[in-house]
Order: C-alpha cells, then structure tokens, then sequence
C-alpha cells in the first residue's frame, strides 16, 4: 500500500502486526490518485478502502476476494448488476472503515489473521460488534478464540469501575424471520462459551425490519428475562441493530440498542451492567426510543474526500 510507512510489519506478542496507518497515510495516498479520481467522492473513498485492504490483508487477498466478476464471494463485485456491485463496494468501504478505526485495539491483529485465513463473514460481524463498543466509548479488547467450551467468546470489557465483563455477539442474519425459540437458543449457545467464574455479558444484533415490526421488540425482553432466570453467570443480554440511513444528503450510521440487566445474576445482582450512554433505549425507530449516532470519535473515510 502506498500509504505504509518503510518496514511493512513488525514482531510482537508472537506474532505479525501490520505497521498502524495515520489519517496523513491515508490522506497521501489519495493525492496520489489521478485528478479524475479525486475528484469523484464514492470513487476516490472506494480505492482508498481497497488501498487500506491490501495494506493491512495483503496483495494476495484482495485480489482473491476483490478482484470484479469472479466467483461469488462475501466482497466480490459483479458489475452485470448494478445494485449489487454497488452494494458490495459499500460493503469494501465500510471494513476498511472498520479496520481504520480499531488498528489499535489490543487483539485486533487476530481478528486480521482470522480475515486472512478466509474466515471473512464472522470476522467482520466481530469488527461490526467492536465499532459499536468503540463508537460508544467503551474500553474493550478482542480476544483469541480457543475453541474449547467456556473459553470461546469475542471480546473483554473493561468497565468504569475495574470489573472485567467477557462478551459475545450473536447475529440473526437480515433475512431471519423472528422466532423466540431461535433467539433463545442463540443465548444458550453464548452462555457456553463463557467461563462460569466470571460476569458475562451476550450482545445480540438483530436484523432492523424486527425493531420495525410491532411487538417483536416485547418479545426480544421477554425470551432475555426467561433465559435469565436459568442462569447466573450473565449479567445482561443487549439487543443491538445497525442502521444505515439517509439524512440531508449524507449516509449516517445509525445504532439503536435496549440493555437488560440479569437480577439473578451471582455478581452483583444490585450493580447496573448498563454499558451505553443514555441507558436502555427502544429497539423501534418511530419516535418512542432514541438512537446512538456515531460520535465524532469514529472516522469516516468518506469525511477525508474533503480535505484531499
């Protein structure tokens, strides 16, 4: 990648780390491209995306996942079909956004050989999962999987007052219809991968169209309070939706999420596990509930077209 300083990666904790980029990086190799270039807005940002792909995954991977009109792939383009390929270039735009803005996070050269090794779809739900932590200030770091029962989760949260939460996240792909036993299996599978001796907190992203739909939202709090009630080591179930959105001509990012504390929890059955500001918000985006934009903390790429 053009941007990379000399010295394309470093030894540390056993392991290649991809040197970090810095917002001049980025800022030099766009003002590399040709004037035509920079002067399309989505064109310009989706070759830094791919730029910032092949500087922290590789040449080699990004033409065997990127390359256009190739075998069907999580981020392969096909320009026969418009509104995929455009699709698909959003989807290249917004994991490089990802991959940006949590370099730093301890644990993220992991989640980058997990990417590496083709296990792409979950290790962006992961990234996806880590934004929405970082976005909301929240001190978190990734974890190694180990692939053995109770040692299995995502993340580790740190919280205000010292308390260590693991975390795991749970996706119920978009075109999942809602079902009660298929969330609270989700939860029962979570709860496994968790240690029993330490507070544990399952996030569940959920597909928007249930947040829309009337009273699914009712339904979501009541399977986490019936899986609660069999279960000590969680502390709270989070539901979460990601929402991409038009607002005065530009694209925002919209989360919304609702927080439910476990008051049969073996911790602290009195302390508020409550992680986001504002506390338990309404999944429903209609007015009765607010939602949590991205803070100023994360950095579009799209936002860098102005100062090129």
């Amino acid at each position: 990648m053009a941007c990379a300083p000399e010295g394309s990666c470093f030894h540390g904790n056993g392991m290649d780390q991809v040197v970090r980029l810095t917002e001049a990086h980025l800022l030099r190799t766009a003002r590399s491209f040709a004037a035509a270039v920079r002067a399309d807005r989505s064109y310009c940002t989706f070759l830094l995306s791919v730029a910032i792909l092949r500087h922290f995954l590789g040449a080699e991977w990004s033409d065997r996942h990127l390359t256009p009109n190739g075998q069907p792939g999580f981020l392969r383009q096909d320009q026969a079909e418009k509104t995929r390929s455009e699709s698909q270039a959003w989807l290249v735009t917004d994991l490089a956004d990802c991959l940006f803005n949590l370099q730093h996070i301890v644990g993220f050269d992991e989640c980058i050989t997990k990417m590496r090794d083709g296990d792409l779809e979950a290790t962006y739900a992961e990234l996806d999962f880590g934004r929405m932590l970082y976005s909301n200030h929240i001190n978190f770091r990734f974890v190694r999987a180990m692939g053995k029962k109770g040692a299995d989760y995502d993340v580790e949260i740190i919280m205000d007052d010292g308390a260590v939460v693991c975390g795991d996240a749970k996706c119920k792909i978009e075109t999942t219809e809602f079902s009660a036993d298929t969330v609270l299996n989700s939860l029962k599978k979570a709860r496994s991968q968790f240690p029993k001796d330490r507070p544990s907190v399952i996030f569940v992203k959920v597909p928007k169209q249930w947040g829309l739909t009337d009273g699914i939202a009712e339904r979501l709090i009541d399977v986490a309070f019936q899986f609660m009630r069999g279960t000590a080591r969680i502390v709270s179930v989070k539901y979460y939706c990601s929402m991409i959105e038009w607002r005065g001509g530009e694209i925002m990012h919209v989360q919304a999420f609702h927080e439910i504390s476990n008051p049969n929890n073996r911790f602290d059955p009195n302390k508020d596990w409550s992680m986001f500001e504002g506390g338990e918000t309404d999944l429903a985006p209609d007015g009765r509930g607010e939602f949590s934009t991205f803070p100023q903390r994360w950095h579009r790429l799209l936002s860098l077209w102005e100062k090129i």
